[in-house]
C-alpha cells in the first residue's frame, strides 16, 4: 500500500466531495486523489517516470491513473529549471525552417466560448506580434530543438511500455490566453516550466479513447475537428457539464496528466510556459490490417477488386464516379493531379501559362448490366446502383469470410509489435509532422498565404483540389487547418475551420487562367456552387465571378491577349 496526500475524489461520481489526506492502493478502483504534493525531489537515481510522478509509486500511477483518471502532481518549483527555457524557445523559433517546426497562434481567451480563436499557422517573424496582440503560441515538434526534452519523452515512453507515438509541443501564453474546452485523442502530459496556468478538467474522460479531437461548442454540443456532424456517432456525443469539472492551478514544477478524451481548458495566469508530451495510442486496427494484407494479397481473388455492378455507381454527390468533375478513383488526398484529370489550372499573372488543360472524359465508369450473385443474393439484380454496390460488397465478403478468418488465425500475434504500430495515430498533427523532413532554408518560395474561413476544412480542401487543381501541403485535423499549394507560384491557400464559415465581403482571390470556358465548365459541372457569372471588359479581359462552397468569393480572368492567341 502506498500512502499519498492530496485532494481525494471517488471513482465513478461526477460531483465528488474533496477531502484532504487520503490513502490509495495499487488497485484500479477505490478512492484516488486528483492532486498530490511532493514534499521534495525524488530520491537520487530515480527513473524519469518515478521523478515525474513522485510521491506516487510508478506502479500506482500505471495501474490507477494512466489512461484512467487525471493526476496533478505539485512538484518542487525548480525541478524543470534546466529542461527548457524561454531562451531555448527563442532559439527554436529562430530556426523554424531549419528544424521544420510548425508554429500556431490561438486567439482563445478567458470569457469566450467554444473554439473562438482560429488556430492558424504563423511564421517565426510574426510570433512577437501575435503575442503582443493577445494569442497563445504553440510550437511543435519542439523535441527537434530540445535534446533534453527528446530524451525525457523517450525514457517515459520506454518506462510506460507505450507502443504509440510520443511527441512534444511547447505552449507560451500571455495572461488570460490558452485553449478553450476541448479533448484530445491522446494522453496529455503537461510540464509547467514557468508562470502559472489554470486548468478546468472533467474528472473522467468524456469519451474514452476518442477517434479524434473535439471542442465544446458554444451551444454545449461537441464539434469534432475535420469531421462532418453527420459522421459523428451517438457514443461520440457526450453531455458536457462543466459545473462538475475540477479546477487546478499549475505552477513551476507541476505536472498534469490527463487520459485521452478528458475535457479540459487552460488559461495563463500572468504568463505561462509549458511543454506537453502527447502519447497517442497505437492504431490497433491498422496494425491488424497491415499484418493480414500480405497474406491476402497472395490470392488473386483479393487483388481483383469487386465485380462490376449494373448501372453507373454514383457518389454521394450524385455524380458518376468517373465524372471529370469528380475525384479520380484511387487518388489519395494531397497527391498531385493526374494527367487528363479535367482540372482547371491557374497561372501567375506575370508569367505565361505553362500548364495544359486536358479534357476529362466521362468514360471511367464501367456500365455493365447485372452482377454475379452470391449466397443470399439475387443474380442479375436490377435495383439502384447503390443497392447493387452494397449487395456486391456484402456478397464478396460473405464468400470469402472463411478465407479472412483463416488468415487472421494464421497471424503470429505472440511476437513483437511491428514498427507500424509505433507510429502516430492516423491524421494526427504528430503523424503529419513526423512524415515531413526538416525544411532547408530557402527551399520554399511561397511568400503569400490567403486564409479563408470554411465550415469543414477537409470538404473544402477536396473542392479546391477537385476543381482548381490545388494540392494539400499540410493539415492539422485537430485544429481544423489545411494549407494548400496554389498553382500560382508564391501563393498558398489556408483553410481555417470555424463554426460560422463564409463571408459576404472582404478580399477576393483573383486567378489568371488559360481557358475561361473550361473553368466555367468545371465550376458549374461540380454542382456545389451557384452558377458562375461572366462579364467582359473589351480590350482588357473576360472575367468569371464565382465562390467556393463556403461562400468565399473567387474571380478568374483571361486577358484578351491570351484569347487572341487561341
Amino acid at each position: 500500500m502506498t500512502e499519498v496526500t492530496g485532494t481525494a475524489e471517488t471513482t465513478g461520481t461526477a460531483g465528488t466531495t474533496k477531502t484532504a489526506g487520503t490513502t490509495g492502493t495499487t488497485g484500479t478502483t477505490g478512492t484516488w486523489p486528483l492532486t498530490v504534493t511532493a514534499p521534495g525531489p525524488a530520491g537520487r537515481g530515480a527513473s524519469a517516470l518515478a521523478s515525474l510522478v513522485h510521491p506516487l509509486d510508478p506502479d500506482v500511477f500505471r495501474t490507477a491513473y494512466w489512461q484512467r483518471r487525471p493526476l496533478h502532481v505539485q512538484g518542487p518549483a525548480g525541478r524543470f529549471r534546466d529542461l527548457f527555457t524561454m531562451a531555448d524557445l527563442r532559439e527554436a523559433v529562430s530556426r523554424q525552417r531549419e528544424l521544420g517546426l510548425l508554429i500556431r497562434a490561438s486567439g482563445d481567451h478567458e470569457g469566450d466560448g467554444g473554439a473562438a480563436g482560429a488556430h492558424v499557422a504563423v511564421e517565426a517573424s510574426d510570433v512577437a506580434g501575435h503575442l503582443g496582440r493577445g494569442a497563445s503560441i504553440c510550437v511543435e515538434p519542439i523535441e527537434r530543438a530540445a535534446p533534453r526534452i527528446a530524451e525525457l519523452a523517450a525514457r517515459l515512453k520506454h518506462e510506460l511500455g507505450h507502443h504509440g507515438d510520443a511527441s512534444v509541443k511547447c505552449y507560451l501564453s500571455p495572461h488570460g490566453y490558452g485553449f478553450n474546452t476541448h479533448f484530445d485523442a491522446h494522453v496529455v502530459t503537461t510540464l509547467q516550466l514557468d508562470g502559472h496556468k489554470r486548468w478546468r478538467l472533467s474528472r473522467a474522460p468524456g469519451v474514452p479513447f476518442p477517434l479524434g479531437n473535439a471542442f465544446a461548442g458554444p451551444d454545449g454540443g461537441v464539434r469534432y475537428i475535420g469531421r462532418a456532424p453527420s459522421s459523428v456517432r451517438p457514443w461520440e456525443r457526450p453531455e458536457i457539464s462543466e459545473e462538475t469539472f475540477a479546477e487546478v492551478l499549475l505552477g513551476p514544477g507541476d505536472v498534469l496528466c490527463l487520459p485521452a478524451g478528458t475535457w479540459h481548458s487552460a488559461k495563463a495566469v500572468g504568463h505561462s510556459l509549458a511543454v506537453n508530451i502527447a502519447f497517442a495510442p497505437a492504431d490497433i486496427l491498422k496494425l491488424l490490417t497491415d499484418a493480414v494484407r500480405p497474406r491476402l494479397e497472395e490470392r488473386e481473388t483479393w487483388r481483383s477488386g469487386l465485380p462490376t455492378t449494373g448501372g453507373t455507381t454514383k457518389k454521394a454527390s450524385g455524380k458518376p464516379s468517373g465524372d471529370p468533375a469528380g475525384e479520380p478513383a484511387g487518388r489519395s488526398s494531397g497527391s498531385p493531379p493526374r494527367e487528363n484529370s479535367g482540372k482547371a489550372y491557374v497561372t501567375a499573372a506575370a508569367t505565361a501559362s505553362s500548364t495544359t488543360n486536358a479534357t476529362g472524359t466521362a468514360g471511367d465508369t464501367t456500365d455493365t448490366k447485372g452482377t454475379t450473385g452470391t449466397a443470399g443474393d439475387t443474380t442479375g439484380t436490377t435495383g439502384t446502383a447503390e443497392g447493387d454496390a452494397a449487395g456486391t460488397v456484402a456478397g464478396f465478403l460473405a464468400e470469402r469470410r472463411e478465407e479472412l478468418i483463416d488468415a487472421l488465425r494464421a497471424l503470429p500475434l505472440d511476437g513483437d509489435l511491428p514498427a507500424a504500430a509505433t507510429s502516430a495515430s492516423p491524421g494526427s498533427a504528430a503523424a503529419r509532422m513526423a512524415a515531413q523532413p526538416p525544411a532547408v532554408a530557402g527551399t520554399d518560395d511561397r511568400r503569400l498565404q490567403c486564409v479563408l474561413t470554411v465550415a469543414n476544412a477537409e470538404v473544402a480542401a477536396g473542392w479546391y483540389e477537385r476543381v482548381l487543381g490545388c494540392r494539400v501541403m499540410a493539415a492539422i485535423p485537430e485544429f481544423g487547418w489545411i494549407e494548400l499549394a496554389s498553382p500560382v507560384p508564391g501563393v498558398s491557400i489556408g483553410l481555417s475551420e470555424i463554426p460560422t464559415a463564409g463571408v459576404s465581403g472582404g478580399a477576393v482571390l483573383d486567378f489568371r487562367v488559360d481557358d475561361l470556358e473550361r473553368v466555367r465548365e468545371l465550376l458549374d459541372g461540380d454542382g456545389t456552387t451557384p452558377p458562375a457569372r461572366t462579364r467582359d471588359v473589351a480590350g482588357v479581359a473576360r472575367f468569371l465571378e464565382s465562390s467556393d462552397i463556403d461562400g468565399n468569393r473567387l474571380m478568374f480572368y483571361q486577358p484578351d491577349d491570351d484569347r487572341k492567341r487561341i
